[in-house]
């Protein structure tokens, strides 16, 4: 073959080639036209899609975010306000001191009375003879009696009041009372009365003092029950103030003479609060499980005179006292002031004062003789029934303090006086006191604290 026949065999192949160029690029431009139109195609659906997602869920979605923002914030200051309400309450209901049942009766005795210069009309100082000191120790069925009705009767609570400290009282079914000493709570810190291996029982008076008159029955007789007493001298209250019958427990003729019969009178009343007077003190007492600290005042000052009180009883007893004992609004200075080893209290007489209420004049007072009969053959509203019903509640709080060691606390009554006193009292403490209340002021804390949560956190879809 001749070099020009090659050249157009060459020449016609590469028309062939570019035949098959221009088709193959055609079939390109073709599946070009075809994909554009494919994507532009599932453009427009993914356009569509996208309208309709945003006309179904964006204009939803914009309202429900206004909306929860007013709801977060709702619910931020709801729980806010109960977070702060309740631990307001919980803090208040912790700090304060709830004396049981509600009322506003203060049975706090007050002596405002004027004294006399002339004590006693009765054999002064004289000393009561063996007979009456057995009458005044051998009660047990007396007590057991009023102790059941005691036990049968009611207890009734008066909260704390203006400047007056909270009572609790043992009702007998004919509606006299008993005054129970008031517990000293243990974050108080008060010292033990403790002396040589047993608590104190510790009594400070006034010589004149008819509330002390009344109130010397009363534990002289508890006091009976854990020891003996070997001597009592007869006393009496002021003869122009009560002019009851009563006794002291130390005498001494010449501190008598001195400041009953010959002072002279001061601010217009015999022996008066600006000249402190000394004390009677001791007694003659034994006891295996406790011990007997009285003070009475010879004079007409019905203020506890702190100069002439040992210094024991100054540092123990009344400095403790002087701060309250963490009681609320508890104060001393007028007497009778009881305290059973500074684990129970009490400023004032604790017995129903009898008689007073009974229609008595200074000169129809009963007689020694007559007092001790009441009691050992007590009867409804009598001087008796009142003075054991007293002594049965010094008997269950000695029985506490001396944790039950001596016999008497052994007897049923006396153990359910026990536990009534013991309940009697929410005393002032430290810790906070978690009642049904305190429970519900906790629950208005977690509510607050769970709606803070979602309003903070914008968590839809469990409450709103």
């Amino acid at each position: 073959m001749d070099l020009e026949q090659k050249i157009d065999k060459i020449i016609e192949k590469l028309g062939d080639t570019e035949k098959r160029l221009d088709s193959l690029e055609k079939k390109e431009t073709k599946l070009e036209s075809a994909g554009i139109a494919e994507v532009e195609k599932l453009q427009e659906r993914l356009d569509e899609a996208a309208t309709n997602i945003t006309k179904r869920v964006d204009v939803p979605i914009t309202k429900e975010t206004a909306s929860s923002a007013k709801k977060s914030q709702m619910l931020k200051i709801i729980g806010i306000a109960l977070i702060a309400a309740g631990a307001i309450l919980l803090l208040l209901s912790s700090l304060s001191s709830s004396f049981g049942a509600s009322g506003t009766v203060s049975f706090a005795s007050s002596n405002t009375t004027s004294t006399s210069a002339q004590f006693f009309n009765g054999p002064i100082g004289q000393q009561l003879n063996q007979t009456f000191l057995t009458g005044l120790s051998n009660l047990s069925a007396q007590l057991a009696a009023i102790g059941a009705e005691q036990v049968a009767g009611n207890l009734q609570c008066i909260p704390a009041s203006g400047s007056n400290p909270g009572f609790c009282v043992v009702v007998l079914p004919d509606q006299d009372y008993s005054l129970i000493p008031i517990p000293v709570p243990s974050s108080a810190g008060a010292p033990s009365l403790e002396q040589n291996g047993k608590p104190t029982f510790v009594y400070i008076g006034a010589q004149g003092c008819p509330y002390c008159a009344q109130e010397r029955w009363a534990f002289t007789i508890a006091l009976s029950q854990f020891g003996n007493f070997s001597k009592l001298f007869y006393d009496r209250s002021a003869t122009n103030d009560g002019n009851i019958s009563t006794f002291m427990y130390n005498f001494s003729a010449p501190l008598f003479n001195q400041f009953v019969t010959n002072e002279p009178l001061i601010n217009n009343a015999p022996y008066g609060d600006s000249n402190p007077t000394p004390f009677f003190e001791g007694a003659y007492y034994s006891s295996p499980y406790i011990n007997f600290e009285p003070f009475d005042e010879v004079g007409g000052s019905f203020f506890i005179n702190s100069s002439g009180l040992p210094p024991f009883i100054r540092d123990s007893v009344l400095t403790p006292a002087s701060a309250g004992f963490g009681i609320k609004n508890f104060g001393i200075g007028g007497v009778p002031f009881l305290d059973i080893n500074n684990q129970y209290v009490f400023s004032g007489a604790t017995l129903y004062p009898i008689l007073f209420s009974s229609g008595y004049s200074d000169s129809t007072q009963p007689s020694h003789l007559a007092l001790l009969n009441s009691i050992k053959n007590p009867t409804t509203d009598s001087f008796g029934e009142t003075a054991l019903a007293s002594a049965n509640v010094l008997i269950a709080e000695i029985c506490n303090v001396i944790k039950n060691a001596a016999p008497v606390c052994s007897l049923s009554y006396v153990k359910s006086l026990e536990n009534e006193v013991n309940n009697a009292y929410k005393p002032t403490s430290s810790s906070p006191s978690f009642g049904l209340l305190s429970y519900v002021y906790i629950g208005m804390i977690i509510a607050g604290a769970i709606a803070l949560f979602f309003g903070m956190t914008k968590r839809r879809g469990i409450f709103f």
